[in-house]
C-alpha cells in the first residue's frame, strides 16, 4: 500500500485538513509540525504488514488526543476530519 510518510508530506496534509481550524486563523504553515514529526516517527516504527488505515487513524488519534488535551467526545468530534487525513494519506 502506497502511503505517504515522511515528515514532509505528513505535515502538509495535516496543514491541509488544519483538523483545530488554526491555519484558517492565520496560524503559521509550522502550527501541526510536532504532530506531524510524533506521526511520522510512529508510522515509520510500523511493519509493512502494518502499514493500513486503522492502524494509521489509530495513531493519529491518540497523539492528537494526548497532544490538544482532548477528553472522548471532543476527539470524536474531530474523527471525520481525522478519517478524511487518513484518507488523504493512503490516496
Amino acid at each position: 500500500m502506497n502511503a505517504k510518510t515522511t515528515y514532509t508530506e505528513i505535515n502538509a496534509l495535516l496543514v491541509q485538513e488544519d483538523i483545530e481550524g488554526y491555519i484558517n486563523f492565520g496560524a503559521p504553515d509550522d502550527e501541526y509540525s510536532s504532530e506531524a514529526q510524533e506521526i511520522t516517527t510512529a508510522i515509520a516504527a510500523l511493519s509493512h504488514e502494518e502499514l493500513t488505515k486503522e492502524n494509521v487513524t489509530a495513531i493519529v488519534a491518540a497523539i492528537w488526543a494526548q497532544n490538544f488535551n482532548l477528553a472522548g467526545g471532543e476527539l470524536e468530534l474531530r474523527m471525520p476530519n481525522i478519517r478524511k487525513l487518513i484518507d488523504r494519506i493512503f490516496s
